[in-house]
């Protein structure tokens, strides 16, 4: 096999396996009842929850280092639960963290969070999938943007819990992040 067909190859395998270890292509796409979207496939509220906390991770780092004067207060701010919640009061509340990422994004010279619009009336598990993603790479910006050198790509895992997360919960911790960054602004 030439050498250029075999990197081919390995690049397509790399590929491969890259998509199947994605937090969307773990859902089961069998499972209709929840989460499920013709177009973007099986999405839950775990794997929101766990690209929320990657999130959360990212901002306990900008803290320590960028606001240590705040630290403690940050930390804190406790969890609020939730009752029952959509994946679109989710959505809203994803959308409130955005516009507060926006004020951090203005300070530091770059542009506003993206938003992803909902392509019915109330959003889907996948479109408060891909806003948490949206959210998650503003605040990647800010840290790359303050510390260059330093690589994030590690933020972007998808954790492994015992137990499913549900909208609501997903919620709580939006709302969470959202009142610490306040804090912080």
């Amino acid at each position: 096999m030439s050498g250029y067909k075999s990197k081919l190859i390995s690049f397509m395998l790399v590929i491969g396996i890259m998509a199947g270890s994605s937090p969307i292509a773990n859902a089961n796409p069998d499972n209709k009842s929840f989460g499920y979207s013709a177009r973007y496939g099986a999405v839950t509220p775990t794997q929101v929850y766990s690209l929320l906390q990657n999130y959360e991770s990212v901002f306990i780092h900008y803290v320590n280092t960028h606001k240590k004067n705040a630290a403690a207060r940050v930390k804190a701010i406790e969890l609020i639960p939730v009752g029952k919640k959509t994946p679109d009061d989710a959505f809203q509340k994803l959308h409130g963290l955005a516009n507060s990422l926006d004020k951090l994004m203005k300070k530091t010279n770059l542009p506003p969070v993206n938003r992803i619009e909902k392509e019915k009336g109330k959003a889907i598990p996948a479109e408060v999938f891909l806003q948490t993603g949206d959210n998650l790479d503003a605040l990647i910006s800010v840290m790359s943007k303050l510390e260059p050198g330093k690589t994030w790509g590690s933020y972007y895992k998808n954790n492994k819990y015992n137990h499913s997360w549900k909208p609501a919960d997903v919620y709580a911790l939006a709302d969470l992040l959202t009142r610490r960054l306040e804090l912080v602004l």
